[in-house]
């Protein structure tokens, strides 16, 4: 399934209810515990997500434990999610490209940084060159628990 997380949850809900048990996949812009909620955890139960980011629930990777930290500071009452994760890592890679930009930073000299990033982040790599703006190539499947919780 292609789709945000409300049409995606109400297909879910929809064709679960036709055709019980069926295998169903979602892309990564869809927060599991949302569609958990909205869909219903019977019919959410196993739905398969792809994920671009390491998982964000284990301190494994120095990244997600920077993550952790920030989460904790800044917004205390939000749970790790791939979503958040997402935007904090993407947060980090601008910061970085604007930290190594030369002069101003103005939007062509900080894509001209990206375009030249190589960077490490502690577990979860990003390189940008001018004719590749992926950035990572990074991609697992998960699968959503009773609970709302992903099962790697």
């Amino acid at each position: 399934m292609i789709g945000v997380v409300r049409p995606t949850a109400a297909f879910v809900k929809a064709y679960q209810t036709a055709h019980p048990g069926t295998q169903l996949f979602s892309i990564s812009v869809v927060n599991g515990r949302e569609l958990h909620q909205l869909a219903g955890g019977d019919a959410a139960r196993g739905v398969g997500i792809t994920q671009v980011m390491p998982s964000p629930f284990s301190g494994v990777t120095r990244i997600a434990r920077d993550y952790h930290q920030a989460l904790k500071r800044f917004a205390p009452e939000d749970t790790p999610s791939y979503t958040s994760f997402e935007e904090y890592v993407g947060a980090r890679v601008l910061i970085e490209a604007i930290r190594r930009t030369k002069g101003t930073p103005t939007p062509a000299a900080v894509m001209q940084s990206l375009e030249n990033l190589d960077l490490d982040l502690g577990g979860f790599k990003v390189r940008f060159s001018p004719g590749d703006r992926v950035g990572s190539r990074y991609v697992e499947v998960t699968l959503l628990g009773r609970d709302g919780n992903h099962v790697r």
